[in-house]
């Protein structure tokens, strides 16, 4: 999956995992649960590896996500904090489906 932040690239990886979804950036895999209700799709970060190592969650970062279908348009919202640093990350956006 490939971003594009004011031109300044971000690449990362997506991959199934068990149930839910992981996404790797390098050497860092972050593993979620995809809970879903009737306002959308979440992202509840399970778990997260460094160099394949798991590592604890209390070190992980802060990652609230979801996406949800407006207008049929693919809408999402991204949060993500530090532990100790706080906001790094902030994102929202939409998707229209080009046939």
């Amino acid at each position: 999956m490939d971003r594009d932040f004011g031109g300044h690239r971000f690449a990362s990886e997506l991959s199934q995992a068990g149930e839910g979804v992981a996404e790797r950036f390098g050497p860092l895999r972050f593993v979620f649960d995809l809970p879903a209700d009737e306002t959308g799709l979440r992202m509840g970060l399970r778990g997260w590896t460094a160099f394949s190592i798991p590592m604890p969650r209390v070190l992980g970062p802060r990652i609230e996500a979801r996406e949800w279908d407006e207008a049929g348009r693919f809408h999402f919202e991204v949060q993500v904090a530090l532990p100790l640093i706080g906001p790094v990350i902030n994102y929202t956006g939409w998707l229209e489906h080009l046939a």
